[in-house]
This record gives C-alpha cells, structure tokens and sequence, in this order.
C-alpha cells in the first residue's frame, strides 16, 4: 500500500470485517476498524479513529489523516488482517486435505484464490 492501494487486498479486508465484525446501524467493527458503504454501494469506507479511508468507484481512493504515523499505524492494522486472511485460507486448506487426501494443489490453488476473492 505504500505507492499504490492493492484494491484487491482491500475488498477482502472490507469482506471480513462484514462477516466476522459486529454490525452497528449500516456499519461494520472489527479490530479497531469500521467498515461501511454509501446508500448505493459503490463507495467504500474504512476507518479507524485516526485514518479514514474512502475507495470508490474505479479504483479511486482517497485517504484523510493527520500524522504520518496514524497512517502507519492504519496501514499495520490492515496488514494483520491481511495475515489473518491468509492463515484462514490456509487452516481450511489443511483441513480439506485431511478429509479428502485425493485433492490436488492445482485445485487447492483454485480454492485459494476463490475464497480470497
């Protein structure tokens, strides 16, 4: 994220905090983190107490802070849910594997790639 937002990255971040976050109105709070969207969806918001950031239509963002380091902070929150994601992917890789040793890796790959989207 440091030249360029991996907009990828981000909807899966905005995806787990929908599913695994407590819902407050139309919003979403995980780990310190709020995730919500406009009245037509099109518009992304993801926030902590310092950083608000806004992704939208396009691939466009923007980002509102005040310090270099609430940004920093923000960025390293996100990254953990990065690796979270990962490690969940993973650990339900691993137990595929158990229960159905005849799967392949190309078909694991697959699975990866389609739980992450």
């Amino acid at each position: 994220m440091k030249n360029e937002l991996d907009s990828k990255f981000l909807l899966q971040v905005f995806d787990k905090i929908r599913q695994h976050g407590d819902k407050e109105d139309e919003q979403y709070k995980l780990m310190g983190i709020t995730a919500f969207t406009d009245y037509d969806g099109y518009t992304l918001f993801i926030e902590d107490v310092n950083v608000k950031l806004q992704f939208g239509f396009h691939n466009q963002y923007r980002f509102d802070y005040t310090s270099a380091d609430h940004y920093v902070s923000f960025e390293k929150k996100l990254e953990a849910d990065r690796q979270h994601i990962l490690k969940l992917v993973y650990n339900f890789s691993f137990d595929l594997k158990k229960s159905a040793p005849s799967l392949s890796s190309v078909s694991l790959k697959s699975l990866r790639r389609s739980t992450l989207m």
